[in-house]
Protein backbone atom coordinates (compact mmCIF):
# COMPACT_ATOMS: atom_id res chain seq x y z
CA UNK A 1 0.00 0.00 0.00
CA UNK A 2 1.61 3.63 -0.74
CA UNK A 3 4.57 1.80 -2.79
CA UNK A 4 5.32 6.00 -3.96
CA UNK A 5 5.78 8.96 -1.45
CA UNK A 6 5.40 12.17 -2.88
CA UNK A 7 8.17 14.53 -1.82
CA UNK A 8 7.64 18.56 -2.13
CA UNK A 9 7.36 21.98 -0.48
CA UNK A 10 4.40 23.66 -0.85
CA UNK A 11 4.03 26.57 -3.11
CA UNK A 12 2.95 28.18 -6.64
CA UNK A 13 4.23 24.95 -7.84
CA UNK A 14 1.74 22.76 -6.24
CA UNK A 15 -0.45 22.43 -9.13
CA UNK A 16 2.29 21.07 -11.37
CA UNK A 17 2.74 18.43 -8.39
CA UNK A 18 -1.08 17.61 -8.19
CA UNK A 19 -0.83 16.71 -11.74
CA UNK A 20 1.98 14.89 -11.78
CA UNK A 21 0.33 12.48 -8.70
CA UNK A 22 -3.17 12.49 -10.74
CA UNK A 23 -1.50 10.56 -13.45
CA UNK A 24 1.22 8.37 -11.22
CA UNK A 25 -2.42 7.34 -9.53
CA UNK A 26 -3.98 6.49 -12.90
CA UNK A 27 -1.55 4.39 -13.79
CA UNK A 28 -0.23 2.68 -10.46
CA UNK A 29 -3.86 2.94 -8.72
CA UNK A 30 -4.74 5.42 -6.19
CA UNK A 31 -3.80 3.37 -3.60
CA UNK A 32 -0.11 2.90 -4.45
CA UNK A 33 0.50 7.05 -4.80
CA UNK A 34 1.09 9.27 -1.36
CA UNK A 35 0.76 12.46 -1.29
CA UNK A 36 0.57 14.67 2.17
CA UNK A 37 -3.01 16.53 1.18
CA UNK A 38 -4.77 13.10 1.24
CA UNK A 39 -4.47 12.05 4.65
CA UNK A 40 -8.07 11.36 6.59
CA UNK A 41 -9.67 13.60 9.01
CA UNK A 42 -8.57 12.52 12.49
CA UNK A 43 -5.32 11.02 11.61
CA UNK A 44 -2.24 12.16 13.63
CA UNK A 45 -0.03 14.11 10.98
CA UNK A 46 3.24 12.65 11.94
CA UNK A 47 2.60 9.40 12.50
CA UNK A 48 0.83 9.13 9.59
CA UNK A 49 3.61 10.86 7.12
CA UNK A 50 6.08 8.12 8.88
CA UNK A 51 3.44 4.86 8.64
CA UNK A 52 3.82 5.82 4.59
CA UNK A 53 7.60 6.87 4.69
CA UNK A 54 9.16 4.00 5.91
CA UNK A 55 6.61 1.26 4.05
CA UNK A 56 7.01 3.21 0.74
CA UNK A 57 9.34 1.17 -2.59
CA UNK A 58 10.19 4.79 -4.28
CA UNK A 59 10.66 8.54 -3.19
CA UNK A 60 9.48 11.23 -5.83
CA UNK A 61 11.49 14.40 -4.49
CA UNK A 62 10.29 17.33 -6.56
CA UNK A 63 12.78 20.19 -6.92
CA UNK A 64 11.52 23.58 -8.00
CA UNK A 65 13.11 27.03 -8.52
CA UNK A 66 14.50 28.29 -5.19
CA UNK A 67 14.05 24.61 -3.91
CA UNK A 68 17.26 24.67 -2.32
CA UNK A 69 17.22 28.35 -0.09
CA UNK A 70 13.69 26.71 1.48
CA UNK A 71 16.45 24.77 3.84
CA UNK A 72 17.49 27.30 5.78
CA UNK A 73 14.34 28.71 6.79
CA UNK A 74 12.96 28.85 10.14
CA UNK A 75 10.93 25.80 11.04
CA UNK A 76 9.85 23.55 14.11
CA UNK A 77 10.08 20.42 11.60
CA UNK A 78 11.31 20.21 8.15
CA UNK A 79 9.52 17.42 6.99
CA UNK A 80 11.17 17.82 3.38
CA UNK A 81 14.31 17.54 4.48
CA UNK A 82 13.29 14.55 7.09
CA UNK A 83 11.65 12.63 4.16
CA UNK A 84 14.47 12.29 2.38
CA UNK A 85 17.09 12.19 4.98
CA UNK A 86 15.00 8.40 5.92
CA UNK A 87 14.60 7.28 2.33
CA UNK A 88 18.64 7.88 1.51
CA UNK A 89 19.60 6.25 5.51
CA UNK A 90 16.79 3.15 4.33
CA UNK A 91 18.54 2.90 1.03
CA UNK A 92 14.88 3.66 -0.66
CA UNK A 93 15.02 4.59 -4.28
CA UNK A 94 14.80 8.15 -4.42
CA UNK A 95 14.24 10.06 -7.80
CA UNK A 96 14.37 13.58 -8.23
CA UNK A 97 12.05 15.90 -10.35
CA UNK A 98 13.32 18.79 -11.25
CA UNK A 99 10.35 21.38 -12.42
CA UNK A 100 10.44 23.20 -15.81
CA UNK A 101 14.22 25.09 -15.58
CA UNK A 102 15.14 24.83 -12.01
CA UNK A 103 18.88 24.89 -11.25
CA UNK A 104 19.96 22.17 -9.94
CA UNK A 105 21.48 23.28 -6.56
CA UNK A 106 25.18 22.69 -5.17
CA UNK A 107 26.17 20.81 -2.53
CA UNK A 108 27.37 23.21 -0.05
CA UNK A 109 23.43 25.10 -0.73
CA UNK A 110 22.24 21.81 0.68
CA UNK A 111 22.37 20.28 4.21
CA UNK A 112 24.57 17.86 4.76
CA UNK A 113 22.19 14.44 5.93
CA UNK A 114 20.26 14.96 2.39
CA UNK A 115 23.31 16.30 -0.19
CA UNK A 116 23.24 12.72 -0.97
CA UNK A 117 20.64 13.45 -3.32
CA UNK A 118 22.64 15.12 -5.89
CA UNK A 119 24.10 11.84 -6.82
CA UNK A 120 21.00 10.38 -7.90
CA UNK A 121 20.18 10.80 -11.50
CA UNK A 122 17.04 13.30 -12.00
CA UNK A 123 13.87 13.58 -14.09
CA UNK A 124 12.77 16.21 -15.78
CA UNK A 125 8.83 17.86 -15.76
CA UNK A 126 8.09 20.49 -18.34
CA UNK A 127 5.00 21.88 -18.87
CA UNK A 128 5.44 22.30 -23.06
CA UNK A 129 6.42 18.01 -22.51
CA UNK A 130 4.41 16.93 -19.91
CA UNK A 131 2.99 13.82 -21.18
CA UNK A 132 5.95 12.41 -22.71
CA UNK A 133 7.88 13.64 -18.83
CA UNK A 134 5.72 11.80 -16.78
CA UNK A 135 5.51 8.79 -19.23
CA UNK A 136 9.27 8.69 -18.77
CA UNK A 137 9.16 8.83 -15.35
CA UNK A 138 6.99 6.36 -14.77
CA UNK A 139 8.96 3.90 -16.80
CA UNK A 140 11.55 4.30 -14.20
CA UNK A 141 9.49 3.97 -11.06
CA UNK A 142 8.00 0.56 -12.86
CA UNK A 143 11.68 -0.44 -12.59
CA UNK A 144 11.78 0.25 -8.62
CA UNK A 145 7.88 -1.23 -8.09
CA UNK A 146 7.34 -4.68 -8.56
CA UNK A 147 3.47 -4.24 -8.53
CA UNK A 148 2.34 -7.71 -10.51
CA UNK A 149 5.20 -9.10 -8.35
CA UNK A 150 3.82 -8.47 -5.43
CA UNK A 151 0.51 -10.01 -5.90
CA UNK A 152 1.57 -13.06 -7.42
CA UNK A 153 3.65 -13.73 -4.13
CA UNK A 154 0.46 -13.13 -2.13
CA UNK A 155 -0.41 -17.12 -0.62
CA UNK A 156 -3.35 -18.16 -2.50
CA UNK A 157 -6.48 -18.11 -0.23
CA UNK A 158 -7.22 -22.35 0.20
CA UNK A 159 -10.77 -23.48 1.51
CA UNK A 160 -10.92 -25.22 5.02
CA UNK A 161 -10.86 -29.02 4.17
CA UNK A 162 -14.80 -30.49 5.24
CA UNK A 163 -14.80 -32.91 7.58
CA UNK A 164 -18.35 -34.56 6.37
CA UNK A 165 -17.51 -37.68 8.45
CA UNK A 166 -17.96 -36.16 11.98
CA UNK A 167 -20.66 -33.99 10.50
CA UNK A 168 -21.99 -37.28 9.94
CA UNK A 169 -21.17 -39.14 13.09
CA UNK A 170 -22.92 -36.08 15.53
CA UNK A 171 -25.86 -36.13 13.37
CA UNK A 172 -26.35 -39.34 13.74
CA UNK A 173 -25.53 -40.04 17.23
CA UNK A 174 -28.42 -36.81 17.72
CA UNK A 175 -30.50 -38.62 15.44
CA UNK A 176 -30.11 -41.77 17.72
CA UNK A 177 -30.84 -40.26 20.78
CA UNK A 178 -33.80 -37.77 19.41
CA UNK A 179 -35.65 -41.11 17.75
CA UNK A 180 -34.96 -42.93 21.33
CA UNK A 181 -36.19 -40.00 23.19
CA UNK A 182 -39.93 -39.41 20.73
CA UNK A 183 -40.65 -43.00 20.32
CA UNK A 184 -39.70 -44.65 24.03
CA UNK A 185 -42.39 -46.42 25.32
CA UNK A 186 -42.92 -46.44 29.17
CA UNK A 187 -44.27 -49.93 29.27
CA UNK A 188 -42.32 -51.75 32.11
CA UNK A 189 -42.32 -55.07 30.76
CA UNK A 190 -41.49 -54.53 27.14
CA UNK A 191 -38.85 -56.46 25.77
CA UNK A 192 -35.80 -54.63 25.95
CA UNK A 193 -35.11 -55.14 21.89
CA UNK A 194 -38.15 -53.56 21.40
CA UNK A 195 -36.86 -50.50 22.67
CA UNK A 196 -34.26 -50.39 19.97
CA UNK A 197 -36.37 -52.29 17.35
CA UNK A 198 -39.61 -50.30 17.44
CA UNK A 199 -37.59 -46.33 16.88
CA UNK A 200 -35.85 -48.03 14.37
CA UNK A 201 -39.09 -48.80 12.68
CA UNK A 202 -40.72 -45.69 13.07
CA UNK A 203 -37.55 -44.30 11.74
CA UNK A 204 -37.12 -45.97 8.66
CA UNK A 205 -40.85 -45.59 8.09
CA UNK A 206 -40.38 -42.01 7.99
CA UNK A 207 -36.85 -42.29 6.05
CA UNK A 208 -39.61 -43.81 3.30
CA UNK A 209 -42.34 -41.07 3.39
CA UNK A 210 -39.81 -38.30 3.12
CA UNK A 211 -37.82 -40.27 0.51
CA UNK A 212 -40.58 -40.98 -1.37
CA UNK A 213 -42.28 -36.92 -1.20
CA UNK A 214 -38.50 -35.46 -1.96
CA UNK A 215 -38.41 -38.23 -5.15
CA UNK A 216 -41.64 -37.33 -6.44
CA UNK A 217 -41.12 -33.60 -6.27
CA UNK A 218 -37.30 -33.16 -7.41
CA UNK A 219 -37.65 -33.89 -10.40
CA UNK A 220 -40.61 -31.66 -11.66
CA UNK A 221 -39.12 -28.94 -9.80
CA UNK A 222 -35.64 -28.97 -11.09
CA UNK A 223 -36.01 -26.36 -13.88
CA UNK A 224 -38.38 -24.22 -11.54
CA UNK A 225 -35.46 -24.28 -8.96
CA UNK A 226 -32.71 -23.76 -11.29
CA UNK A 227 -34.41 -20.51 -12.11
CA UNK A 228 -34.98 -19.46 -8.88
CA UNK A 229 -30.94 -20.64 -9.06
CA UNK A 230 -30.76 -18.28 -11.59
CA UNK A 231 -31.71 -15.12 -9.77
CA UNK A 232 -29.55 -15.90 -6.88
CA UNK A 233 -26.81 -13.20 -6.91
CA UNK A 234 -27.94 -10.95 -8.52
CA UNK A 235 -29.00 -8.99 -5.34
CA UNK A 236 -27.05 -9.03 -1.60
CA UNK A 237 -28.60 -11.08 0.91
CA UNK A 238 -30.26 -8.76 2.77
CA UNK A 239 -32.47 -8.12 -0.60
CA UNK A 240 -33.21 -12.03 -0.94
CA UNK A 241 -34.41 -12.52 2.31
CA UNK A 242 -36.83 -9.58 2.20
CA UNK A 243 -38.51 -10.95 -1.27
CA UNK A 244 -38.30 -14.60 0.12
CA UNK A 245 -38.73 -14.32 3.81
CA UNK A 246 -42.42 -16.14 3.78
CA UNK A 247 -40.39 -19.82 2.99
CA UNK A 248 -38.34 -19.78 6.07
CA UNK A 249 -41.01 -18.14 8.31
CA UNK A 250 -42.99 -20.94 7.14
CA UNK A 251 -40.70 -23.86 7.51
CA UNK A 252 -40.01 -22.59 11.10
CA UNK A 253 -43.73 -22.58 12.04
CA UNK A 254 -44.18 -25.75 10.85
CA UNK A 255 -41.39 -27.02 12.54
CA UNK A 256 -42.39 -25.46 15.85
CA UNK A 257 -46.00 -26.84 15.18
CA UNK A 258 -45.03 -30.73 14.93
CA UNK A 259 -42.15 -30.22 17.84
CA UNK A 260 -45.55 -29.11 19.75
CA UNK A 261 -47.37 -31.37 19.07
CA UNK A 262 -44.85 -34.45 19.60
CA UNK A 263 -43.97 -33.20 23.11
CA UNK A 264 -47.62 -32.49 24.13
CA UNK A 265 -48.82 -36.01 23.66
CA UNK A 266 -47.98 -37.47 26.77
CA UNK A 267 -49.95 -34.59 28.27
CA UNK A 268 -47.51 -31.73 28.50
CA UNK A 269 -44.33 -30.03 28.29
CA UNK A 270 -41.71 -31.77 30.55
CA UNK A 271 -39.19 -29.81 31.97
CA UNK A 272 -36.39 -31.51 30.26
CA UNK A 273 -37.82 -31.18 27.16
CA UNK A 274 -38.45 -27.15 27.59
CA UNK A 275 -34.65 -26.89 28.23
CA UNK A 276 -34.22 -29.24 25.34
CA UNK A 277 -35.90 -26.98 22.95
CA UNK A 278 -34.95 -24.36 24.67
CA UNK A 279 -30.88 -25.32 23.49
CA UNK A 280 -31.74 -26.16 20.33
CA UNK A 281 -33.45 -22.31 19.63
CA UNK A 282 -30.34 -20.41 20.90
CA UNK A 283 -27.77 -22.65 18.92
CA UNK A 284 -30.01 -22.27 15.88
CA UNK A 285 -30.17 -18.10 16.37
CA UNK A 286 -26.43 -18.04 17.56
CA UNK A 287 -25.63 -20.51 13.87
CA UNK A 288 -28.50 -17.97 11.91
CA UNK A 289 -26.49 -14.32 13.72
CA UNK A 290 -22.65 -15.76 12.35
CA UNK A 291 -24.04 -16.17 8.82
CA UNK A 292 -25.79 -13.24 8.57
CA UNK A 293 -22.56 -11.33 9.37
CA UNK A 294 -20.08 -13.26 7.01
CA UNK A 295 -23.13 -12.78 4.70
CA UNK A 296 -23.00 -9.01 5.20
CA UNK A 297 -19.67 -8.77 4.45
CA UNK A 298 -19.54 -10.70 1.19
CA UNK A 299 -22.24 -7.99 0.31
CA UNK A 300 -19.99 -5.74 0.66
CA UNK A 301 -15.78 -7.12 -0.33
CA UNK A 302 -13.72 -5.98 -2.94
CA UNK A 303 -12.41 -7.77 -4.80
CA UNK A 304 -15.75 -10.43 -4.09
CA UNK A 305 -15.35 -13.94 -2.55
CA UNK A 306 -15.45 -16.66 -5.36
CA UNK A 307 -16.13 -19.89 -4.93
CA UNK A 308 -17.94 -22.15 -6.43
CA UNK A 309 -21.02 -21.54 -4.98
CA UNK A 310 -23.66 -20.03 -7.64
CA UNK A 311 -24.86 -17.27 -5.14
CA UNK A 312 -20.82 -16.00 -4.72
CA UNK A 313 -19.63 -16.71 -8.12
CA UNK A 314 -22.34 -15.07 -9.65
CA UNK A 315 -22.41 -11.96 -8.01
CA UNK A 316 -18.66 -11.39 -7.86
CA UNK A 317 -19.52 -11.94 -12.14
CA UNK A 318 -21.80 -9.19 -11.91
CA UNK A 319 -20.14 -6.68 -10.00
CA UNK A 320 -17.11 -6.82 -12.06
CA UNK A 321 -18.96 -6.80 -15.17
CA UNK A 322 -21.05 -3.40 -13.78
CA UNK A 323 -17.76 -1.88 -12.80
CA UNK A 324 -16.58 -2.32 -16.27
CA UNK A 325 -19.13 -0.71 -18.45
CA UNK A 326 -20.45 1.90 -15.64
CA UNK A 327 -17.92 2.89 -13.27
CA UNK A 328 -16.12 5.66 -15.29
CA UNK A 329 -12.63 5.05 -12.94
CA UNK A 330 -13.06 1.70 -14.89
CA UNK A 331 -13.17 2.92 -17.98
CA UNK A 332 -9.52 2.01 -20.43
CA UNK A 333 -7.55 3.11 -20.07
CA UNK A 334 -7.60 1.67 -16.25
CA UNK A 335 -4.87 2.25 -14.11
CA UNK A 336 -2.96 -1.08 -13.33
CA UNK A 337 -4.31 -1.56 -9.55
CA UNK A 338 -8.09 -1.69 -10.88
CA UNK A 339 -6.46 -3.94 -14.14
CA UNK A 340 -5.03 -6.49 -11.91
CA UNK A 341 -8.26 -6.64 -9.58
CA UNK A 342 -10.24 -6.90 -12.82
CA UNK A 343 -7.45 -9.82 -13.87
CA UNK A 344 -7.73 -11.37 -10.35
CA UNK A 345 -11.63 -11.75 -10.28
CA UNK A 346 -11.58 -13.11 -13.64
CA UNK A 347 -8.86 -15.94 -12.21
CA UNK A 348 -10.82 -16.76 -9.48
CA UNK A 349 -14.18 -17.23 -11.51
CA UNK A 350 -11.99 -19.23 -14.30
CA UNK A 351 -10.92 -21.82 -11.00
CA UNK A 352 -14.08 -21.88 -9.83
CA UNK A 353 -14.92 -23.23 -13.14
CA UNK A 354 -12.48 -26.02 -13.55
CA UNK A 355 -12.90 -26.44 -9.73
CA UNK A 356 -17.13 -27.18 -10.64
CA UNK A 357 -15.23 -29.78 -13.54
CA UNK A 358 -13.38 -31.73 -11.17
CA UNK A 359 -16.24 -31.81 -8.81
CA UNK A 360 -18.52 -33.26 -11.95
CA UNK A 361 -15.82 -35.73 -12.26
CA UNK A 362 -16.26 -37.15 -8.28
CA UNK A 363 -16.56 -40.85 -7.60
CA UNK A 364 -20.07 -41.08 -5.08
CA UNK A 365 -17.73 -41.96 -1.75
CA UNK A 366 -15.52 -39.09 -2.70
CA UNK A 367 -18.49 -36.88 -3.58
CA UNK A 368 -20.39 -37.68 -0.37
CA UNK A 369 -17.31 -36.89 2.06
CA UNK A 370 -16.69 -33.90 -0.12
CA UNK A 371 -19.05 -32.89 1.94
CA UNK A 372 -21.14 -31.13 -1.58
CA UNK A 373 -24.66 -32.11 -0.97
CA UNK A 374 -26.20 -31.19 2.78
CA UNK A 375 -29.35 -33.43 2.14
CA UNK A 376 -27.25 -36.43 1.39
CA UNK A 377 -25.21 -35.88 4.42
CA UNK A 378 -28.59 -35.90 6.70
CA UNK A 379 -29.52 -38.87 4.83
CA UNK A 380 -26.38 -40.72 5.61
CA UNK A 381 -26.32 -39.48 9.03
CA UNK A 382 -30.12 -40.58 9.38
CA UNK A 383 -29.70 -43.79 7.72
CA UNK A 384 -26.25 -44.80 10.05
CA UNK A 385 -28.76 -43.82 13.37
CA UNK A 386 -31.58 -46.18 12.08
CA UNK A 387 -28.11 -48.89 11.95
CA UNK A 388 -26.92 -48.36 15.24
CA UNK A 389 -30.80 -49.03 16.41
CA UNK A 390 -31.47 -52.17 14.74
CA UNK A 391 -27.42 -53.03 15.91
CA UNK A 392 -28.74 -52.20 19.70
CA UNK A 393 -31.84 -54.50 19.41
CA UNK A 394 -29.66 -57.04 17.83
CA UNK A 395 -27.38 -57.07 21.05
CA UNK A 396 -29.77 -56.70 23.41
CA UNK A 397 -31.36 -60.54 21.76
CA UNK A 398 -28.12 -62.08 21.90
CA UNK A 399 -26.92 -60.93 25.48
CA UNK A 400 -30.71 -60.87 26.92
CA UNK A 401 -33.47 -63.31 27.73
CA UNK A 402 -34.67 -65.63 24.54
CA UNK A 403 -37.56 -64.48 22.87
CA UNK A 404 -40.34 -66.38 21.10
CA UNK A 405 -41.10 -65.87 17.27
CA UNK A 406 -38.17 -64.13 14.87
CA UNK A 407 -37.86 -60.92 15.72
CA UNK A 408 -34.40 -61.06 13.70
CA UNK A 409 -36.80 -60.95 10.03
CA UNK A 410 -38.74 -57.26 11.85
CA UNK A 411 -34.81 -56.09 12.20
CA UNK A 412 -33.67 -57.31 8.91
CA UNK A 413 -36.64 -55.80 7.11
CA UNK A 414 -36.05 -52.21 8.99
CA UNK A 415 -32.23 -52.93 7.32
CA UNK A 416 -33.48 -53.38 4.11
CA UNK A 417 -35.89 -50.60 3.82
CA UNK A 418 -33.81 -48.34 5.21
CA UNK A 419 -30.69 -49.09 2.81
CA UNK A 420 -32.92 -49.32 -0.20
CA UNK A 421 -34.52 -45.87 0.45
CA UNK A 422 -30.82 -44.15 1.08
CA UNK A 423 -29.16 -45.43 -1.72
CA UNK A 424 -32.30 -44.34 -3.69
CA UNK A 425 -31.77 -40.86 -2.25
CA UNK A 426 -28.19 -40.41 -2.44
CA UNK A 427 -28.46 -41.44 -6.21
CA UNK A 428 -30.72 -39.00 -6.99
CA UNK A 429 -29.18 -36.18 -5.02
CA UNK A 430 -25.69 -36.89 -7.07
CA UNK A 431 -27.76 -36.96 -10.36
CA UNK A 432 -29.18 -33.23 -9.21
CA UNK A 433 -26.09 -32.00 -8.15
CA UNK A 434 -24.23 -33.15 -11.48
CA UNK A 435 -27.04 -31.16 -13.25
CA UNK A 436 -26.36 -28.00 -11.49
CA UNK A 437 -22.95 -28.45 -11.71
CA UNK A 438 -22.83 -28.89 -15.86
CA UNK A 439 -25.46 -25.80 -15.88
CA UNK A 440 -23.21 -23.51 -13.68
CA UNK A 441 -19.88 -24.55 -15.68
CA UNK A 442 -22.09 -23.06 -18.87
CA UNK A 443 -23.00 -20.02 -16.83
CA UNK A 444 -18.94 -19.31 -15.82
CA UNK A 445 -17.97 -20.00 -19.75
CA UNK A 446 -20.33 -17.70 -20.71
CA UNK A 447 -19.30 -15.29 -18.13
CA UNK A 448 -15.32 -15.47 -19.05
CA UNK A 449 -16.70 -14.83 -22.95
CA UNK A 450 -17.92 -11.74 -21.59
CA UNK A 451 -15.77 -10.42 -19.49
CA UNK A 452 -12.31 -11.83 -21.53
CA UNK A 453 -12.75 -9.17 -24.51
CA UNK A 454 -13.62 -6.51 -21.44
CA UNK A 455 -10.75 -6.80 -19.80
CA UNK A 456 -7.99 -8.14 -21.90
CA UNK A 457 -8.90 -6.66 -25.34
CA UNK A 458 -7.64 -3.14 -23.60
CA UNK A 459 -5.03 -0.88 -24.46
CA UNK A 460 -2.65 -0.68 -21.69
CA UNK A 461 -2.43 2.12 -19.72
CA UNK A 462 0.70 4.58 -20.92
Amino acid sequence: MYSIFVNYRRGEHSVAVAALVEMLAHHFGRDEVFLDVGIPSGERYPQEIEERLHGCDVLVSVIHNGWAATFGQPRRKDWVRYEIRTALRKNTTVIPVVLEDAAIPAWEQLPEDIADILLLQSATLRSAEFRGDVDNLIRRIEHHVDLDGAAARKAPVRAKPKRTWLRIAALAVALYLVTLVMFFDSVEDEALWRRFAEPAFASTALLVLASSLTMIATWPLKRLSYRWERNAGTRTYREALSRNWIVPALLFVATAFGVSRAMTEDGGWQEWEVWYVGVVVLFGLFYLHRQWRISTVEDHAWPPPVTTDHWLFRRAALRLHEKLTTDKEWRTPRSRTLQRQAVSVYLDLAQARLDLIAKSRLSLGRWILGGHSGETTVYVAWYTSILVLDVSAVAALVFGEHVPGNPLLVIAITVVAATAFTAAMVTTHLLLDRYRVRKRIEELTEWQGKLGPLIFCVDEPS
